[in-house]
């Protein structure tokens, strides 16, 4: 297991703001599917609400096979 150490909640912050910044000129800056649900329904889906639900579906087929790969590369090097 991973030890906290004091920079963690830094590290973990910034990269939640880089995200936001990031996305807020293509999907609105939203980060999360359920807040973002609510006041789509309330104006009519927009056109780009699609990627609140594909998205967090892609993020975790992509880590799991980065975890997969990694592990497989460690193996092979003992």
């Amino acid at each position: 297991m991973l030890e906290a150490r004091p920079s963690k909640p830094i590290y973990i912050g910034f990269s939640l703001f880089v995200a936001e910044m990031g996305s807020v000129h293509f999907t609105g800056g939203s980060l999360n599917p359920a807040r973002s649900f609510g006041p789509a329904v309330v104006v009519g889906f927009t056109s780009y609400h699609w990627i609140y639900w594909l998205g967090p579906f892609l993020g975790a087929g992509v880590a799991s096979g980065a975890y997969a790969l990694i592990h497989w590369v460690c193996r092979e090097k003992r």
